[in-house]
This record gives structure tokens, sequence and C-alpha cells, in this order.
């Protein structure tokens, strides 16, 4: 329901198709069917986050950054979206309050970190679990598919180094996840400083950011990919962005069977899920371009 209430308001703000938007973000088969189907927390914290970035966008700060902070209790990437939401902040007391960038931006990411850490140690207190949830976040290292870079990386230097030397796997596993550990470190602060300048570009901050996140990741599911969509339908409308986000989506839902297992390593599935991937970009990239809201 808040992804629903909040995806309208992202795509009428920066003049997007809202029915495509809500496709994209709502009724994609892979949302439908892992993220709803699987009733999985990010369900929720997707949800929270979009109605936390719609809010600041309607200079509705504090709703906003509260919203967003509950969705870092639900899960901890939600918090990827609050430093560029400093940025929309800053630029609303900058252009409504005549502040000077120096202490726009001091007063907003002070005002965000303030509200952040009140929201976050009330719901950890409520929820009677402290820091402790902390230690569980290196169970997913456990989870190996092809999914993420690093992961896939390391597969195909186990396969194909495989058949000339004896590799170690779980050896270069240890290494390209760690270099994507580096990566993301290096990555999501320049992301931050590079999408500043307007609530599309912070947005589009955020969806580089999740992207990274999830591309470098130690291991990921099915439904993480599901983490960029909110920010990414009012941004990639363009009938070949559309049909893209449609032909990945659908690979990815049926590469993954019901049980949570997958097929990666059955190439019957690889072809079967190749073969409805492609019918899906096939049937969208001759569609008409979706209209635009400000043309309407």
């Amino acid at each position: 329901a808040l992804l629903i209430w909040a995806t309208p308001r992202l795509a009428r703000h920066l003049g997007a198709d809202v029915p495509t938007a809500q496709w994209i973000c709502v009724l994609n088969p892979l949302v439908i069917i892992h993220l709803m189907g699987g009733v999985h927390n990010e369900m929720l914290m997707v949800g929270l986050m979009a109605a936390g970035i719609a809010l600041t966008f309607e200079r509705h700060h504090v709703a906003g950054i509260t919203l967003v902070a509950v969705a870092v209790a639900v899960k901890a990437t939600a918090g990827i979206a609050l430093p560029f939401l400093v940025w929309v902040w800053m630029r609303h007391l900058r252009d409504r309050r005549g502040y000077r960038p120096v202490p726009a931006f001091a007063a907003a990411a002070a005002a965000a970190v303030l509200i952040f850490v009140a929201v976050f140690a009330v719901l950890s207190g409520v929820a009677g679990v402290g820091l402790g949830w902390l230690t569980a976040l290196a169970g997913s290292v456990k989870i190996i598919n092809w999914l993420t870079i690093p992961t896939a990386t390391a597969n195909l230097i186990h396969a194909i180094g495989g058949l000339f030397v004896t590799v170690n796997f779980y050896g270069v596993l240890r290494v390209t996840r760690a270099a994507g550990i580096v990566i993301i470190a290096v990555s999501l602060p320049l992301l931050w400083w590079r999408f500043r300048r307007d609530d599309r570009q912070a947005l589009v901050g955020i969806a580089w950011s999740m992207l990274v996140v999830v591309l470098f990741v130690p291991a990921a599911l099915p439904w993480y990919y599901t983490w960029p969509l909110a920010v990414v339908a009012p941004l990639t409308q363009s009938r070949p962005a559309v049909a893209a986000i449609a032909a990945f989506s659908t690979w990815i839902m049926v590469i993954f069977k019901p049980d949570g297992s997958h097929g990666m390593y059955s190439w019957i599935h690889v072809l079967l899920a190749t073969t409805c991937a492609a019918i899906a970009w096939y049937t969208l990239s001759r569609a008409p371009e979706p209209a635009r809201a400000d043309s309407q």
C-alpha cells in the first residue's frame, strides 16, 4: 500500500508516466511473485523508503526522514537513501529560507541524523533487540549463486581455471567478495557527491547506489533486485528501458524455483528462463512509448 501511494507521487514530481511507474515497481512479476508472494521484509522496507522519499520531495522533511528511519529498522539497505535526502533538505532550506550552502547542509544533516537516531533508538527499544541484529547480517555470505558479480566471478574463475589448474573456489570467493566490498565502499560516497543538484539527481543517485550494492554484495537473492525498482520506476521509462527491466525481471523470476532453489546450473532451465526473457523484451520493445505526464 505504501508503494502504491508513493509511486504516483514520485512519478508526477518528475513528470513521468504514472501507470508505467506502477508497473515497474508494483505490478512487475518479480515483485509480485518473489517479494509479495514470499512475504519478505523487503516489501515493507521498500514501501517505507519510497514513501519517505516522496514526502521529503514534497517538503515534509521530518515525516520523510522518519519513514526512512523506520525502513532502516526493517532492513538496513534503506539507509542508502538517507544521505541523498540530506541534499534535498539542504536545497529546500537554501531556496525557501535563504540559507547559504554550508549552513543549509549542516542544518539538514544534523536534523536528519537526530531524527534517524531518535526513531531507530525508540524502535530498537520497543522491539527489544538493541543492536544484536547486526550479528545476523553475516548469515547471507553462506549463499552462493550467480546473482552478484563477486560470486559469479568466483564461479567463472573456478569453472574455467579448473580446466587447467587446481582452483580453490572458496579462496577465490573470499578475494572476489572482498573486492566487491571495496567497490561498494568507494562507489557510494562518489555517487552521493555526484548526484546532489536536484530531486531527479538524488533519485538517480539512490538508484545507482542500490544497484551497486545489489551487484557487489557478497551474496544476493532474487528479491534483492526489487530494491532499486521503486526509485528506478519514475526514471527509466523509455521503451528500451522498460523492455530491458521486463526481460531481466522475467529471467530472475523464472530461473528461481518455487522452493527457493535456482536452476543456474541446468542448461535447460537457463534456456527456458532466457527464452521467456527474450519474449518479454521483444513484446515490450515493439510497444509505443508511454506518454509523459507533462504532455497529457
